[in-house]
Protein backbone atom coordinates (compact mmCIF):
# COMPACT_ATOMS: atom_id res chain seq x y z
CA UNK A 1 0.00 0.00 0.00
CA UNK A 2 1.61 3.59 -1.05
CA UNK A 3 1.68 6.06 1.58
CA UNK A 4 -0.59 9.11 0.85
CA UNK A 5 1.62 12.26 0.78
CA UNK A 6 1.92 15.90 0.49
CA UNK A 7 5.12 17.69 -1.50
CA UNK A 8 6.22 21.51 -0.89
CA UNK A 9 7.43 23.10 -3.56
CA UNK A 10 8.09 26.80 -4.44
CA UNK A 11 6.54 28.28 -7.83
CA UNK A 12 5.37 25.37 -9.03
CA UNK A 13 8.77 23.99 -10.01
CA UNK A 14 11.04 21.71 -9.02
CA UNK A 15 14.84 21.32 -8.57
CA UNK A 16 15.74 18.51 -11.42
CA UNK A 17 17.20 16.40 -8.43
CA UNK A 18 14.07 16.90 -6.71
CA UNK A 19 12.03 15.98 -9.57
CA UNK A 20 14.34 12.72 -9.86
CA UNK A 21 13.93 11.86 -6.34
CA UNK A 22 9.97 12.16 -6.36
CA UNK A 23 10.18 9.67 -9.26
CA UNK A 24 12.45 7.33 -7.37
CA UNK A 25 10.02 6.78 -5.10
CA UNK A 26 6.95 6.65 -7.20
CA UNK A 27 5.96 3.24 -6.30
CA UNK A 28 5.94 3.89 -2.54
CA UNK A 29 4.24 7.00 -2.22
CA UNK A 30 0.65 8.54 -3.27
CA UNK A 31 1.27 12.41 -3.57
CA UNK A 32 -2.47 13.74 -3.07
CA UNK A 33 -1.54 17.24 -2.56
CA UNK A 34 0.85 19.70 -4.00
CA UNK A 35 1.42 22.88 -1.63
CA UNK A 36 2.53 25.64 -3.99
CA UNK A 37 3.80 28.55 -1.53
CA UNK A 38 3.85 31.99 -3.81
CA UNK A 39 5.99 33.83 -1.71
CA UNK A 40 9.43 32.28 -0.95
CA UNK A 41 12.01 34.79 -0.70
CA UNK A 42 15.41 34.35 0.26
CA UNK A 43 17.33 37.25 0.95
CA UNK A 44 21.08 37.80 -0.25
CA UNK A 45 23.35 39.85 1.14
CA UNK A 46 25.60 40.41 -2.29
CA UNK A 47 28.39 42.43 -1.14
CA UNK A 48 29.30 40.58 1.81
CA UNK A 49 29.32 37.22 0.27
CA UNK A 50 29.77 38.63 -3.23
CA UNK A 51 33.00 36.25 -3.47
CA UNK A 52 30.65 32.98 -2.57
CA UNK A 53 27.83 33.75 -4.78
CA UNK A 54 30.51 34.12 -7.92
CA UNK A 55 31.74 30.21 -6.45
CA UNK A 56 27.64 29.73 -6.21
CA UNK A 57 27.14 30.12 -9.44
CA UNK A 58 29.48 27.90 -11.41
CA UNK A 59 28.97 25.01 -9.13
CA UNK A 60 25.75 25.01 -7.30
CA UNK A 61 24.05 26.02 -10.23
CA UNK A 62 24.22 23.28 -12.21
CA UNK A 63 22.20 20.56 -14.48
CA UNK A 64 20.78 19.12 -11.35
CA UNK A 65 19.69 22.32 -9.60
CA UNK A 66 18.01 23.69 -12.71
CA UNK A 67 14.13 24.42 -12.60
CA UNK A 68 11.70 21.89 -13.89
CA UNK A 69 8.06 23.01 -13.78
CA UNK A 70 6.53 20.29 -11.62
CA UNK A 71 3.12 19.70 -12.35
CA UNK A 72 0.80 16.05 -10.99
CA UNK A 73 -2.77 16.00 -12.91
CA UNK A 74 -3.16 13.42 -9.76
CA UNK A 75 -2.64 15.44 -6.73
CA UNK A 76 -4.55 18.48 -6.05
CA UNK A 77 -2.82 21.73 -6.55
CA UNK A 78 -2.73 24.22 -3.23
CA UNK A 79 -1.44 27.69 -3.55
CA UNK A 80 -0.58 29.79 -0.86
CA UNK A 81 1.30 32.71 1.07
CA UNK A 82 3.24 31.64 3.55
CA UNK A 83 3.68 34.26 6.87
CA UNK A 84 6.84 35.95 7.60
CA UNK A 85 7.96 35.81 11.30
CA UNK A 86 11.89 37.46 10.37
CA UNK A 87 13.57 34.50 8.28
CA UNK A 88 11.56 32.23 9.05
CA UNK A 89 8.03 31.24 7.48
CA UNK A 90 5.11 29.72 9.00
CA UNK A 91 2.16 28.05 7.09
CA UNK A 92 -0.88 29.28 6.71
CA UNK A 93 -4.00 27.79 8.20
CA UNK A 94 -5.59 26.52 5.29
CA UNK A 95 -2.84 24.79 4.28
CA UNK A 96 -3.28 22.67 7.33
CA UNK A 97 -6.84 22.00 7.48
CA UNK A 98 -6.02 20.63 3.25
CA UNK A 99 -3.55 18.41 5.13
CA UNK A 100 -6.25 17.34 7.63
CA UNK A 101 -9.21 16.92 5.02
CA UNK A 102 -6.91 14.52 2.93
CA UNK A 103 -5.60 12.45 5.84
CA UNK A 104 -2.12 13.33 5.28
CA UNK A 105 0.55 12.44 7.66
CA UNK A 106 3.66 12.53 5.67
CA UNK A 107 5.09 15.70 4.00
CA UNK A 108 7.47 15.87 1.68
CA UNK A 109 9.22 19.60 1.95
CA UNK A 110 11.26 20.70 -1.25
CA UNK A 111 9.98 24.22 -1.58
CA UNK A 112 10.08 27.28 0.85
CA UNK A 113 13.05 27.96 3.56
CA UNK A 114 13.16 27.79 7.12
CA UNK A 115 9.66 26.47 8.17
CA UNK A 116 8.00 27.11 11.97
CA UNK A 117 6.36 23.70 13.33
CA UNK A 118 3.58 25.09 15.19
CA UNK A 119 1.06 23.19 17.14
CA UNK A 120 -0.99 22.95 14.20
CA UNK A 121 2.17 21.51 12.39
CA UNK A 122 3.00 18.99 14.82
CA UNK A 123 0.95 16.22 14.22
CA UNK A 124 2.35 16.16 10.38
CA UNK A 125 5.65 14.37 9.60
CA UNK A 126 7.48 16.67 7.43
CA UNK A 127 10.52 15.62 6.43
CA UNK A 128 13.23 17.50 4.29
CA UNK A 129 17.01 16.71 2.99
CA UNK A 130 20.58 18.52 4.53
CA UNK A 131 23.14 17.92 2.60
CA UNK A 132 25.19 17.38 5.34
CA UNK A 133 26.17 15.18 8.44
CA UNK A 134 24.20 17.21 11.19
CA UNK A 135 26.48 15.71 13.39
CA UNK A 136 29.73 18.03 12.10
CA UNK A 137 27.85 20.19 9.53
CA UNK A 138 24.71 22.00 10.36
CA UNK A 139 23.36 24.95 8.56
CA UNK A 140 24.89 25.60 4.81
CA UNK A 141 26.53 25.49 1.97
CA UNK A 142 26.44 22.29 0.94
CA UNK A 143 29.59 20.84 0.75
CA UNK A 144 31.68 23.62 0.93
CA UNK A 145 33.30 24.15 4.41
CA UNK A 146 33.28 19.85 3.87
CA UNK A 147 35.86 20.67 0.78
CA UNK A 148 37.33 23.55 2.82
CA UNK A 149 38.44 21.93 6.05
CA UNK A 150 39.42 18.34 3.88
CA UNK A 151 36.30 16.29 5.20
CA UNK A 152 36.64 12.92 4.08
CA UNK A 153 33.07 13.01 2.40
CA UNK A 154 29.73 14.98 2.26
CA UNK A 155 26.99 13.84 4.52
CA UNK A 156 23.29 13.12 2.99
CA UNK A 157 20.53 13.12 5.51
CA UNK A 158 16.63 13.17 5.32
CA UNK A 159 15.01 13.95 8.50
CA UNK A 160 11.66 15.23 10.15
CA UNK A 161 11.99 19.06 10.72
CA UNK A 162 11.58 20.59 14.33
CA UNK A 163 12.44 24.13 15.11
CA UNK A 164 16.13 23.92 15.55
CA UNK A 165 17.98 23.91 12.30
CA UNK A 166 19.14 20.63 10.87
CA UNK A 167 18.18 18.91 14.58
CA UNK A 168 15.45 16.48 13.60
CA UNK A 169 15.19 12.94 13.62
CA UNK A 170 17.06 11.26 10.88
CA UNK A 171 15.34 8.97 8.47
CA UNK A 172 17.97 8.02 6.54
CA UNK A 173 21.79 9.14 6.14
CA UNK A 174 24.76 8.45 3.20
CA UNK A 175 27.44 9.58 2.29
CA UNK A 176 28.71 11.23 -0.83
CA UNK A 177 32.68 11.37 -2.29
CA UNK A 178 34.41 14.62 -2.09
CA UNK A 179 36.28 15.85 -5.41
CA UNK A 180 38.89 17.84 -4.01
CA UNK A 181 39.37 19.69 -7.81
CA UNK A 182 36.19 20.57 -8.38
CA UNK A 183 32.85 22.09 -6.16
CA UNK A 184 31.05 21.34 -9.13
CA UNK A 185 31.81 17.73 -9.54
CA UNK A 186 31.32 17.51 -5.66
CA UNK A 187 27.61 19.11 -5.67
CA UNK A 188 26.34 16.82 -8.76
CA UNK A 189 27.60 13.73 -7.06
CA UNK A 190 25.87 14.31 -3.83
CA UNK A 191 22.30 15.71 -5.90
CA UNK A 192 22.25 12.32 -7.38
CA UNK A 193 23.19 10.37 -5.03
CA UNK A 194 19.65 12.15 -2.78
CA UNK A 195 17.48 9.91 -4.75
CA UNK A 196 18.44 6.74 -2.78
CA UNK A 197 18.86 8.52 0.57
CA UNK A 198 15.33 9.51 -0.13
CA UNK A 199 14.17 6.08 -1.04
CA UNK A 200 15.61 4.77 2.25
CA UNK A 201 14.13 7.21 4.11
CA UNK A 202 10.11 6.65 3.18
CA UNK A 203 10.98 2.32 3.31
CA UNK A 204 12.45 3.11 6.98
CA UNK A 205 9.23 5.39 7.66
CA UNK A 206 6.66 2.80 6.45
CA UNK A 207 8.78 0.46 9.47
CA UNK A 208 9.14 3.49 11.90
CA UNK A 209 12.89 2.84 12.19
CA UNK A 210 15.02 6.38 12.60
CA UNK A 211 19.16 7.20 12.51
CA UNK A 212 20.23 7.36 16.09
CA UNK A 213 22.30 10.79 15.86
CA UNK A 214 25.13 10.73 18.88
CA UNK A 215 25.87 14.95 18.62
CA UNK A 216 25.20 18.07 16.62
CA UNK A 217 28.05 19.80 14.81
CA UNK A 218 28.45 22.96 14.77
CA UNK A 219 25.90 25.37 12.43
CA UNK A 220 27.76 27.10 9.56
CA UNK A 221 26.66 30.20 7.39
CA UNK A 222 27.22 31.48 4.45
CA UNK A 223 31.44 32.42 3.79
CA UNK A 224 32.97 35.68 3.91
CA UNK A 225 34.89 37.25 1.06
CA UNK A 226 38.01 36.03 2.66
CA UNK A 227 36.75 32.27 3.41
CA UNK A 228 35.27 32.37 -0.52
CA UNK A 229 38.82 33.22 -1.87
CA UNK A 230 40.84 30.89 0.37
CA UNK A 231 38.16 28.11 -0.85
CA UNK A 232 38.51 29.56 -4.26
CA UNK A 233 42.71 29.39 -3.97
CA UNK A 234 42.35 25.85 -2.45
CA UNK A 235 40.56 24.51 -5.81
CA UNK A 236 42.72 25.90 -8.04
CA UNK A 237 45.73 24.75 -6.30
CA UNK A 238 44.45 20.81 -6.32
CA UNK A 239 43.43 21.03 -10.23
CA UNK A 240 47.16 21.77 -10.16
CA UNK A 241 48.20 18.80 -8.59
CA UNK A 242 46.06 16.88 -9.75
CA UNK A 243 47.34 17.42 -13.23
CA UNK A 244 50.86 17.10 -12.38
CA UNK A 245 50.27 13.67 -10.93
CA UNK A 246 48.25 12.42 -14.05
CA UNK A 247 51.30 13.14 -16.46
CA UNK A 248 53.72 12.21 -14.12
CA UNK A 249 52.75 10.03 -11.66
CA UNK A 250 51.22 6.25 -11.21
CA UNK A 251 50.37 3.82 -8.56
CA UNK A 252 53.01 1.03 -8.99
CA UNK A 253 51.02 -2.05 -7.27
CA UNK A 254 51.90 -5.44 -6.13
CA UNK A 255 50.89 -8.27 -3.80
CA UNK A 256 51.92 -9.72 -0.51
CA UNK A 257 51.03 -12.56 1.26
CA UNK A 258 51.35 -13.10 4.58
CA UNK A 259 51.36 -16.63 6.67
CA UNK A 260 50.11 -17.63 10.23
CA UNK A 261 48.99 -14.36 10.76
CA UNK A 262 46.45 -13.81 13.65
CA UNK A 263 43.85 -11.10 12.50
CA UNK A 264 41.49 -9.48 15.09
CA UNK A 265 38.75 -8.23 12.59
CA UNK A 266 36.99 -6.25 14.94
CA UNK A 267 40.23 -4.28 15.75
CA UNK A 268 42.09 -1.91 13.69
CA UNK A 269 44.77 -3.82 11.81
CA UNK A 270 48.46 -2.40 10.59
CA UNK A 271 49.42 -4.72 8.10
CA UNK A 272 52.89 -4.93 7.19
CA UNK A 273 54.91 -5.82 3.93
CA UNK A 274 58.25 -6.81 5.72
CA UNK A 275 58.43 -10.49 6.37
CA UNK A 276 55.82 -10.73 3.78
CA UNK A 277 56.28 -12.49 0.43
CA UNK A 278 56.40 -10.49 -2.42
CA UNK A 279 55.67 -11.84 -6.08
CA UNK A 280 58.46 -10.52 -8.71
CA UNK A 281 56.39 -8.42 -11.39
CA UNK A 282 56.53 -10.63 -15.03
CA UNK A 283 58.08 -8.13 -17.66
CA UNK A 284 55.39 -7.73 -19.51
CA UNK A 285 53.16 -6.18 -16.45
CA UNK A 286 53.11 -2.93 -14.39
CA UNK A 287 51.55 -4.30 -11.67
CA UNK A 288 50.18 -6.96 -10.04
CA UNK A 289 46.45 -6.31 -7.76
CA UNK A 290 43.35 -8.12 -6.56
CA UNK A 291 44.77 -11.00 -5.27
CA UNK A 292 42.17 -13.95 -4.33
CA UNK A 293 43.23 -17.54 -3.04
CA UNK A 294 41.85 -20.80 -5.08
CA UNK A 295 39.30 -22.49 -3.41
CA UNK A 296 42.05 -25.26 -2.64
CA UNK A 297 44.74 -22.63 -2.02
CA UNK A 298 46.86 -23.67 -4.42
CA UNK A 299 46.86 -21.27 -6.31
CA UNK A 300 46.63 -17.05 -6.46
CA UNK A 301 44.68 -15.43 -9.02
CA UNK A 302 45.35 -11.47 -9.71
CA UNK A 303 44.77 -8.52 -11.88
CA UNK A 304 48.14 -7.89 -13.73
CA UNK A 305 48.51 -4.96 -16.11
CA UNK A 306 50.00 -5.46 -19.20
CA UNK A 307 52.01 -3.10 -20.01
CA UNK A 308 51.90 -3.02 -24.09
CA UNK A 309 48.09 -2.85 -23.82
CA UNK A 310 46.96 -0.74 -20.65
CA UNK A 311 44.30 -3.81 -19.91
CA UNK A 312 44.54 -6.26 -16.83
CA UNK A 313 44.41 -9.79 -17.17
CA UNK A 314 43.54 -12.66 -15.04
CA UNK A 315 46.88 -14.52 -14.08
CA UNK A 316 47.83 -17.44 -11.86
CA UNK A 317 50.80 -17.26 -9.27
CA UNK A 318 51.98 -20.70 -7.50
CA UNK A 319 50.59 -19.87 -3.83
CA UNK A 320 53.72 -21.32 -2.16
CA UNK A 321 56.54 -19.51 -3.76
CA UNK A 322 54.70 -16.80 -5.61
CA UNK A 323 55.83 -17.56 -9.00
CA UNK A 324 53.79 -16.80 -12.05
CA UNK A 325 52.35 -19.94 -13.85
CA UNK A 326 50.11 -18.44 -16.58
CA UNK A 327 47.75 -15.94 -17.99
CA UNK A 328 43.98 -17.56 -17.49
CA UNK A 329 42.41 -14.39 -19.08
CA UNK A 330 43.28 -11.54 -21.53
CA UNK A 331 42.23 -9.93 -24.54
CA UNK A 332 39.88 -7.75 -23.02
CA UNK A 333 40.28 -6.09 -19.59
CA UNK A 334 39.91 -8.39 -16.41
CA UNK A 335 40.28 -7.64 -12.79
CA UNK A 336 39.07 -8.80 -9.66
CA UNK A 337 38.74 -12.47 -9.93
CA UNK A 338 36.85 -13.36 -7.25
CA UNK A 339 36.31 -17.14 -7.08
CA UNK A 340 33.49 -19.05 -5.49
CA UNK A 341 32.99 -22.82 -4.17
CA UNK A 342 29.64 -24.49 -4.82
CA UNK A 343 28.60 -27.79 -4.80
CA UNK A 344 31.94 -29.44 -5.42
CA UNK A 345 33.07 -27.01 -7.95
CA UNK A 346 35.18 -24.26 -8.21
CA UNK A 347 33.31 -20.99 -10.24
CA UNK A 348 35.33 -17.45 -11.45
CA UNK A 349 33.07 -14.12 -11.55
CA UNK A 350 35.79 -11.68 -13.64
CA UNK A 351 35.60 -7.78 -12.94
CA UNK A 352 34.61 -7.45 -17.06
CA UNK A 353 32.49 -4.03 -16.88
CA UNK A 354 34.30 -2.06 -19.56
CA UNK A 355 33.38 -5.01 -21.89
CA UNK A 356 29.92 -6.80 -20.88
CA UNK A 357 27.79 -7.83 -18.30
CA UNK A 358 28.87 -9.56 -15.46
CA UNK A 359 30.14 -13.61 -16.12
CA UNK A 360 30.53 -16.65 -14.61
CA UNK A 361 32.83 -19.13 -15.60
CA UNK A 362 33.33 -22.92 -14.27
CA UNK A 363 36.76 -25.11 -13.96
CA UNK A 364 38.49 -25.29 -15.31
CA UNK A 365 38.85 -21.83 -15.59
CA UNK A 366 38.34 -20.39 -19.52
CA UNK A 367 36.28 -17.85 -21.07
CA UNK A 368 34.72 -20.34 -23.69
CA UNK A 369 32.44 -21.60 -20.99
CA UNK A 370 31.21 -18.14 -19.50
CA UNK A 371 27.56 -18.08 -18.77
CA UNK A 372 25.74 -14.70 -17.87
CA UNK A 373 23.52 -14.85 -14.60
CA UNK A 374 20.22 -14.41 -15.52
CA UNK A 375 17.99 -11.25 -14.10
CA UNK A 376 21.22 -8.82 -14.32
CA UNK A 377 21.91 -9.37 -17.96
CA UNK A 378 21.77 -5.33 -18.61
CA UNK A 379 24.05 -4.50 -15.60
CA UNK A 380 27.95 -3.46 -15.68
CA UNK A 381 28.32 -4.32 -12.27
CA UNK A 382 31.76 -4.06 -10.86
CA UNK A 383 33.18 -6.61 -8.46
CA UNK A 384 30.91 -8.84 -8.07
CA UNK A 385 31.46 -10.97 -4.76
CA UNK A 386 29.24 -13.91 -4.18
CA UNK A 387 27.75 -15.60 -0.44
CA UNK A 388 25.32 -18.14 0.21
CA UNK A 389 23.16 -17.64 3.50
CA UNK A 390 20.16 -19.75 4.51
CA UNK A 391 20.33 -21.45 0.52
CA UNK A 392 19.92 -18.12 -1.28
CA UNK A 393 22.58 -16.52 -3.44
CA UNK A 394 23.25 -13.04 -2.70
CA UNK A 395 25.62 -10.84 -4.75
CA UNK A 396 27.11 -7.29 -3.91
CA UNK A 397 28.19 -5.37 -6.04
CA UNK A 398 28.75 -2.15 -7.60
CA UNK A 399 27.42 -0.29 -10.75
CA UNK A 400 29.60 1.08 -13.33
CA UNK A 401 28.77 4.57 -12.83
CA UNK A 402 28.41 5.09 -8.91
CA UNK A 403 30.69 1.82 -7.63
CA UNK A 404 32.89 4.93 -5.55
CA UNK A 405 29.65 5.17 -3.60
CA UNK A 406 26.82 2.62 -3.55
CA UNK A 407 26.92 -0.84 -2.89
CA UNK A 408 24.07 -3.04 -4.90
CA UNK A 409 22.71 -6.41 -3.61
CA UNK A 410 21.11 -9.22 -6.00
CA UNK A 411 19.75 -12.11 -4.85
CA UNK A 412 18.77 -15.56 -5.93
CA UNK A 413 17.42 -18.92 -4.90
CA UNK A 414 19.99 -20.52 -7.83
CA UNK A 415 23.66 -19.78 -8.71
CA UNK A 416 22.88 -18.96 -11.83
CA UNK A 417 19.71 -16.97 -11.53
CA UNK A 418 17.61 -15.38 -11.84
CA UNK A 419 18.71 -12.76 -9.62
CA UNK A 420 16.19 -9.95 -8.17
CA UNK A 421 17.36 -6.42 -7.25
CA UNK A 422 17.52 -5.87 -2.85
CA UNK A 423 14.28 -3.45 -2.00
CA UNK A 424 16.82 -1.59 -0.55
CA UNK A 425 19.16 -1.15 -3.08
CA UNK A 426 21.70 0.73 -3.26
CA UNK A 427 22.01 -1.10 0.49
CA UNK A 428 25.12 1.08 0.93
CA UNK A 429 25.99 4.74 0.10
CA UNK A 430 29.29 5.53 1.38
CA UNK A 431 32.07 6.31 -0.33
CA UNK A 432 34.07 4.88 2.47
CA UNK A 433 33.31 1.59 2.17
CA UNK A 434 30.78 0.89 -0.21
CA UNK A 435 33.27 -0.80 -3.15
CA UNK A 436 33.53 -4.31 -2.28
CA UNK A 437 37.22 -5.17 -1.24
CA UNK A 438 37.48 -9.14 -1.29
CA UNK A 439 35.45 -12.15 -0.42
CA UNK A 440 32.44 -12.00 2.65
CA UNK A 441 34.48 -13.75 5.54
CA UNK A 442 32.60 -16.09 7.97
CA UNK A 443 34.60 -15.45 10.93
CA UNK A 444 33.90 -17.14 14.18
CA UNK A 445 30.00 -17.25 13.23
CA UNK A 446 29.57 -13.69 12.16
CA UNK A 447 29.83 -12.53 8.33
CA UNK A 448 32.42 -10.03 7.38
CA UNK A 449 32.22 -7.48 4.79
CA UNK A 450 35.57 -5.33 3.20
CA UNK A 451 34.87 -2.50 1.70
CA UNK A 452 37.32 0.08 -0.16
CA UNK A 453 37.99 3.16 1.62
CA UNK A 454 38.39 5.46 -1.49
CA UNK A 455 37.19 8.93 0.38
CA UNK A 456 40.50 10.39 0.07
CA UNK A 457 42.57 8.55 -2.37
CA UNK A 458 41.66 5.01 -4.72
CA UNK A 459 42.88 2.50 -3.00
CA UNK A 460 44.43 3.64 0.61
CA UNK A 461 42.63 1.20 2.75
CA UNK A 462 40.06 -0.64 3.97
CA UNK A 463 36.88 -0.60 6.34
CA UNK A 464 35.62 -3.92 7.80
CA UNK A 465 31.83 -4.34 8.24
CA UNK A 466 30.21 -6.47 10.51
CA UNK A 467 27.07 -7.35 8.72
CA UNK A 468 23.99 -7.39 11.01
CA UNK A 469 20.75 -8.37 8.58
CA UNK A 470 20.97 -10.02 5.42
CA UNK A 471 17.83 -11.72 4.02
CA UNK A 472 15.49 -10.76 0.85
CA UNK A 473 13.83 -7.83 2.67
CA UNK A 474 16.21 -6.09 4.87
CA UNK A 475 20.29 -5.52 4.85
CA UNK A 476 22.26 -3.75 7.66
CA UNK A 477 25.89 -3.34 8.23
CA UNK A 478 28.38 -1.44 10.76
CA UNK A 479 31.52 -0.35 10.47
CA UNK A 480 33.54 -2.17 13.04
CA UNK A 481 37.47 -1.66 11.92
CA UNK A 482 40.10 -0.67 8.87
CA UNK A 483 42.99 -2.41 7.44
CA UNK A 484 46.17 -0.37 6.08
CA UNK A 485 49.34 -1.07 5.26
CA UNK A 486 52.33 0.92 6.57
CA UNK A 487 54.87 2.52 5.20
CA UNK A 488 52.96 2.46 1.64
CA UNK A 489 49.55 2.76 0.51
CA UNK A 490 46.62 -0.04 0.69
CA UNK A 491 44.82 -2.31 0.80
CA UNK A 492 41.88 -2.09 -1.82
CA UNK A 493 41.57 -6.07 -1.61
CA UNK A 494 42.18 -9.10 0.74
CA UNK A 495 41.87 -12.24 0.94
CA UNK A 496 41.75 -14.52 4.17
CA UNK A 497 42.53 -18.35 4.24
CA UNK A 498 42.99 -19.96 7.41
CA UNK A 499 46.21 -18.35 9.25
CA UNK A 500 47.13 -16.23 5.50
CA UNK A 501 45.97 -13.20 4.43
CA UNK A 502 46.86 -11.91 0.94
CA UNK A 503 46.26 -8.16 -0.17
CA UNK A 504 47.40 -5.74 -2.03
CA UNK A 505 49.24 -2.22 -1.62
CA UNK A 506 50.87 0.54 -3.35
CA UNK A 507 53.34 3.27 -3.94
CA UNK A 508 53.44 6.25 -5.64
CA UNK A 509 56.02 6.88 -8.14
CA UNK A 510 57.20 9.24 -10.74
CA UNK A 511 56.99 8.38 -14.05
CA UNK A 512 57.95 10.46 -17.30
CA UNK A 513 55.34 8.15 -19.54
CA UNK A 514 52.65 7.38 -16.63
CA UNK A 515 50.21 10.56 -18.69
CA UNK A 516 50.81 8.46 -21.99
CA UNK A 517 49.89 5.28 -20.49
CA UNK A 518 46.92 6.14 -18.82
CA UNK A 519 45.91 7.64 -22.02
CA UNK A 520 46.51 4.26 -24.26
CA UNK A 521 44.72 2.23 -21.45
CA UNK A 522 41.42 4.52 -21.26
CA UNK A 523 41.90 4.03 -25.25
CA UNK A 524 41.71 0.45 -25.11
CA UNK A 525 39.00 0.09 -22.66
CA UNK A 526 36.71 2.27 -24.99
CA UNK A 527 37.37 0.09 -27.73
Amino acid sequence: MKIPVAVIIDNNSLAKWQKESLDFINKYIEIKLILNCQNTNNKKFFFKHFIYYIINFFSLKNSQTSKLRYKNNKAKLVNFDSLYEGSWQRMPQDVVNALLENDIKLVIKFGMSLLIIDEFLERFDIISFHHGDPEKYRGRPAGFYEMYQDADKVGIVVQKLCNKLDSGTILSKGYSKIFSHSYKKTALNFFLNSKYILKHAILNYASSKVIPQKKLGKNFTLPSNFTGILFFLKIIINKIKRIIYALFFEKKWNIAKLSNVSFEVDHDQNLSIVGAQIPKIASKYSFYADPFFSSDGLLIRAEALNKLTGLGEIIELNSANLKFKDSILHGGHFSYPFSFYYDDQEYLLPEISSQSSQIILSNPIDIKTKTSLGGIEDLKIVDATLVQKDNIFFLFAGLSKSSIDCLYLFYSDSLYGTYKEHPFNPIVIDPSCARMAGRIQMIKGQLYRFGQNNSYKYGEKISVMKIRQLNKNFYSEERVSSIKVNSVFGPHTIDIKNNDILFDFYSEDFNILAGYRRIIGYMNKSS
